[in-house]
């Protein structure tokens, strides 16, 4: 490989590089995150149960069992 400061290419310094990563989370970020996470803990069950209604009615059967009107 070449040689790359002939070409005028210069180290990134600690800030540069942080700011090029994006950083670290802030205060109003990392409490957004924390309460997503408690949000999804709280109403997992709940979550859950609709996933499985919806999942059922789209396949055209019924609640957790075959129902009328499958493709099988």
């Amino acid at each position: 490989m070449k040689n790359l400061e002939n070409y005028g290419v210069q180290e990134l310094d600690a800030l540069e590089i942080k700011e090029t990563d994006g950083g670290d989370l802030g205060i109003g970020e990392a409490i957004a995150l924390a309460s997503a996470a408690i949000y999804v803990y709280d109403n997992w069950d709940e979550g859950v149960q609709h996933f499985w209604n919806g999942y059922y009615s789209s396949n055209g059967t019924s609640d957790f069992g075959v129902g009328a009107g499958g493709s099988w």
